[in-house]
């Protein structure tokens, strides 16, 4: 993997060439794996691809620039380009990766050992559905290659006072699709000594990864510590820094998904059984997301699926496209944050209120996000700039769906 806008020692006589920067590098990841998996990947392949980015920018960084967390950066390079690709060979992309690097640390004294320990561990990802099949499970992000994630139970309990009580696919953890996302993992540590400290740095906690071709998106990441009968969640999802965590403490990490990949009602009801009996997808979410009804023993009931598919989809929100290209959609100071304006009465009709974040989804195969505003917009109607319609490939007069996406608490709802 090059470097992050190094300079290369020795490029041939006489020369020195300057490394392209790393999300440059992430870009050619998410193009090389989408049209040519199996070809070489040198210099050449590098040529087609021009970055344009601010020079100094976290997208373009420097020498000298702190860079610890490039690997977030990293993968929303590979969301960026593979939603940028959905526009132009839709049939060719998959539903999103899960999104994170998600490194978790706890570190403290081993008195055992008496020593200092360090229990740094990345909770492998779903990744997402494509035409061929389900995403993989619990499985690293492509841009890590080979790189392992999931430690040795064996190796941690022995060189550290932690004991690992829980390690298993997360159910409901994939994006519903007609080919579903890959889930994630759940992995409980328990703090087998006096105290210690946590901390973990994830995106993709509050936003999760998106599905295409009408999947929904994979369950975002979600960390917490269970502490006798209680459950500690944080305020700010995703992130924290120290948090010291006493005997007995366990600190749960759950990994995301992947998309889903086409409309979760057109896949194989027989299939959706199978998941449910595998234990990738709950009985609950098999009625509601996939509107597949089992009977007591787990098997189809076909009258009451077709029933609740019908159901389904009548019940899908849509809303007239206005254009508007005098439209001011983003809002903040700190980070520019797109806003749907919804009249009242549709985001009743929808089950969103002010803050809450929507996606809208149209011809093209990725969806565009948005967080709710209510305002005096016209009953029926949602107001679109140039971009958005680009991104969806609508025109004034055409319809989009709406779709409410779950999202944990945020400290400043959605301020700033």
């Amino acid at each position: 993997m090059r470097g992050l806008g190094g300079i290369h020692p020795d490029p041939g006589p006489g020369r020195i060439r300057q490394e392209p920067p790393l999300e440059q590098v992430m870009v050619i990841v998410a193009v090389k794996a989408t049209l040519d998996p199996g070809g070489a990947v040198n210099e050449g392949a590098f040529r087609p691809i021009t970055l344009k980015a601010p020079e100094a920018s976290i997208f373009d960084v420097r020498n000298d620039a702190p860079a610890g967390a490039h690997g977030e950066v990293r993968k929303r390079a590979v969301s960026l380009t593979m939603g940028a690709l959905a526009q132009v060979i839709p049939d060719l992309v998959s539903g999103d990766l899960c999104g994170s690097s998600f490194p978790n640390a706890i570190g403290g004294w081993n008195r055992r050992r008496n020593r200092q320990y360090v229990y740094y561990e990345s909770p492998a990802g779903g990744n997402g559905g494509f035409a061929g099949g389900d995403g993989p499970n619990a499985f690293v992000n492509i841009d890590f290659g080979n790189l392992p994630s999931i430690h040795n139970v064996e190796s941690i309990e022995n060189e550290m006072p932690l004991l690992v009580e829980g390690c298993a696919l997360r159910i409901d953890g994939g994006g519903e699709g007609r080919q579903r996302g890959g889930v994630g993992m759940v992995r409980q540590i328990r703090v087998m000594d006096t105290e210690a400290s946590y901390s973990v740095l994830s995106d993709r906690a509050v936003i999760p990864p998106w599905g295409v071709h009408g999947g929904a998106g994979g369950a975002p990441y979600h960390l917490s510590v269970v502490r006798d009968a209680d459950t500690v969640t944080f305020d700010t999802p995703g992130k924290v820094t120290g948090y010291p965590v006493y005997l007995d403490d366990v600190v749960v990490m759950r990994s995301s998904g992947g998309g889903g990949y086409g409309d979760p009602l057109d896949r194989d009801a027989d299939l959706v059984r199978l998941d449910v009996v595998d234990g990738y997808v709950s009985a609950e979410r098999a009625a509601a997301g996939y509107g597949v009804v089992l009977d007591a023993r787990d098997a189809v009931d076909a009258a009451a699926t077709a029933a609740r598919r019908a159901a389904i989809r009548q019940g899908r929100f849509h809303l007239r496209v206005v254009a508007d290209d005098a439209l001011d959609a983003y809002i903040g100071a700190k980070g520019r944050r797109r806003v749907v304006d919804l009249s009242g009465p549709d985001a009743a009709a929808l089950g969103a209120k002010a803050g809450d974040l929507v996606e809208l989804l149209g011809a093209n195969p990725a969806p565009l996000r948005g967080w709710v505003r209510i305002s005096e917009a016209t009953e029926g109607e949602v107001r679109l700039d140039e971009f958005a319609r680009r991104v969806l490939r609508c025109a004034d007069g055409d319809a989009v769906q709406l779709r409410l996406l779950a999202m944990p608490p945020l400290p400043n709802g959605m301020a700033g």
